[in-house]
């Protein structure tokens, strides 16, 4: 008995993913990894343990390990899976890894295959939500996967399962169902096959990627698994409400934003080291639909409530205008995300899915698009320009570390082994991940916001602040103006004043600049001072602006304030402006902020109050 808890005990901690289990008679308990200060239990669970952890070994990352279970409302997981386990046949087996759960009737190799994706999907969609700073909810339950030997049995199960499937003319050989929280996909590389043979010898990982991303249809099977498992982590992460209306034209565009990086056949055929890579495939398809028809398809995909394949343009113009933000205003877009996000709504009309995006980035179609096309092309002459550029520091911190090595190395000779020293620069790819309650997912549920980000380096938008704590934070303005003045906030000092945050691009907060130019001097006898926080990355454009308008009162620039070169002061519009171009804070003699979030209707009223 005591060899046999030992034998456990050195088993879970090598945090390894079990070999398959097949389906014979009641299904036995998963087991759970003890915590450091739980008590050893008296016996071990009623499992086979060498077999079961067993499951899957030889995938050296990311580091599986068993899926603790917590309390289910309605079924336990062991009899989630026996269900649907008796649903697949006699030949289906089960797999458990971190973050999911695997239910297949295909070969171990494949299921192997798909979990080491999906796994990865998981952890990159983790340092996407800390680079661009929206929140994220805790995984309170594992993610399903089903895994169908051939099409036919795929086919049948996603015409019970997913609503849209029947009547889609191009039919999807992939999805994910919100409703049933559930992906399905069918190994394309096995065909016409019924019984599933394991091969004799035992493959590695890098041996089974290789065979499968070199068949005619691989890559396409391994862009529709990340596709599909990208909805699923969103959808169970937050950022897109299972059971809530989201923007879909965002939905899709993150998800063709994940299928980019296709890596090497060592790696599993899909990576994500620091950034995505250029989506060549994408591409190609925008540019055959532009090509080839006139219309801006960028309104109409941002109204609509669901993007279909088999609408013209449909796809493309998502993955065009979310790859477009991505790159260009990831600021925008985040604010965007954290907004959207944070509404729990079991209504979305056509009309508030345009004015939120307009809200954010602009109300000038023909020229967004003019901007997205002249994007793509340029990805079409060099594909990787979409990859970011190191900066400069990180390069010359590079050559000194590596100048520092040499110099080691000759120092100890070339014999001698180097030190295996931690490297203080290296981000940490696997972070604490963020913990909170899950958001309610009732669709008449209220409004929550979801939880706040941790600090990081690389955050593209800092999350708005509570109430309480925005309005008693004194304001202090500071930055370059547009011509490169450093703005001097002792201006302000004991003055009430209106900070108002506009783009030339935006005609709602030109309206309102245009007015408060107009009101200018009756404001200033009143003692009310403006300045103006522009979000416009032109410089000459908004010079022109200025000039062209004679604006009577500072005109600050969020580009080179914090985003150029040198840059050296904060983001007002993260700290004031909630995210939004088109609004105004009022703020009184002592920094305080009074009135926020004033705009059109809202602006005009206080103006005449004031």
């Amino acid at each position: 008995m005591r060899n046999a808890a030992i034998l456990f005990l050195l088993l879970a901690a090598t945090a390894a993913i079990p070999s398959p289990v097949r389906a014979q008679g009641k299904l036995p308990q998963i087991p759970s990894i003890p915590t450091v200060n739980v008590p050893i239990p008296p016996t071990p669970p009623q499992v086979r343990l060498p077999e079961l952890y067993r499951r899957f070994a030889g995938i050296p990352e990311p580091d599986y390990r068993d899926f603790q279970n917590g309390e289910k409302e309605k079924e336990s997981l062991e009899e989630t899976i026996e269900k649907l386990l008796e649903e697949f046949g006699p030949n289906a087996k089960y797999g458990v890894t971190e973050h999911f759960v695997y239910i297949y009737d295909t070969t171990d190799s494949y299921a192997k295959w798909v979990a080491l994706l999906c796994e990865r999907v998981e952890s990159t969609y983790e340092k996407f939500v800390r680079y661009m700073g929206v929140g994220r909810e805790e995984l309170t339950d594992p993610m399903i996967v089903l895994v169908f030997t051939n099409k036919e049995d795929y086919e049948a199960y996603a015409t019970r399962v997913f609503s849209e499937f029947a009547g889609r003319k191009n039919k999807p050989i992939g999805f994910y169902s919100s409703g049933s929280n559930r992906s399905a996909f069918f190994d394309m590389t096995l065909k016409e096959r019924n019984i599933v043979e394991e091969p004799k010898e035992k493959k590695t990982l890098e041996e089974i990627a290789t065979e499968i991303v070199t068949r005619p249809e691989g890559l396409e099977t391994l862009s529709v698994v990340v596709h599909e498992t990208t909805h699923q982590v969103s959808a169970n992460r937050g950022l897109f409400a299972r059971f809530s209306k989201n923007p879909d034209w965002a939905n899709e565009g993150l998800a063709m934003l994940f299928e980019a990086p296709v890596g090497e056949a060592k790696d599993g055929g899909w990576k994500v080291t620091t950034d995505f890579g250029p989506n060549l495939r994408r591409i190609r398809e925008f540019q055959q639909f532009a090509r080839s028809s006139t219309e801006n398809p960028l309104r109409r995909v941002v109204s609509s409530e669901s993007i279909n394949g088999d609408v013209p343009g449909s796809y493309e113009a998502s993955w065009a205008l979310f790859s477009y933000l991505y790159k260009k205003h990831p600021k925008r877009l985040a604010g965007y995300l954290y907004h959207t996000a944070s509404q729990r709504r079991s209504s979305y009309p056509a009309l508030t899915r345009i004015n939120e995006f307009e809200t954010f980035f602009t109300d000038d179609w023909d020229r967004l698009y003019q901007e997205v096309r002249a994007f793509v092309d340029e990805l079409e002459k060099n594909p990787y320009s979409f990859l970011p550029q190191p900066p400069k520091e990180e390069d010359e911190k590079k050559d000194k570390k590596s100048k520092k090595e040499e110099e080691k190395k000759e120092e100890k000779g070339a014999d001698a082994p180097e030190a295996n020293e931690k490297n203080p620069e290296k981000p940490n790819e696997n972070p604490e991940p963020n913990r909170a309650e899950p958001a309610k997912t009732d669709p008449d549920a209220p409004k929550v916001a979801l939880p706040k980000p941790e600090e990081h380096e690389k955050s593209g938008v800092a999350n708005e602040p509570p109430e309480s704590e925005s309005e008693s934070e004194r304001v202090v303005v500071e930055g370059l103006e547009f011509d490169g003045k450093t703005f001097d906030p002792t201006d302000l000092e004991g003055k009430r004043f209106l900070l108002v945050f506009f783009a030339a691009w935006q005609k709602r907060s030109v309206d309102d600049v245009e007015l408060l130019a107009r009101e200018a001097e009756r404001l200033r006898s009143k003692g009310v001072e403006i300045v103006a926080y522009s979000l416009d990355d032109d410089l000459d454009a908004l010079a022109e602006f200025v000039k062209k308008r004679k604006l009577p009162f500072p005109v600050l620039s969020q580009y080179l304030s914090c985003e150029s070169e040198g840059a050296r002061f904060g983001d007002l519009s993260e700290r004031y402006g909630n995210f939004s171009a088109n609004c105004a804070v009022l703020v009184d003699k002592d920094g305080k902020i009074l009135e926020k979030k004033l705009a059109g209707k809202e602006l005009e009223r206080k103006l005449s109050e004031l």
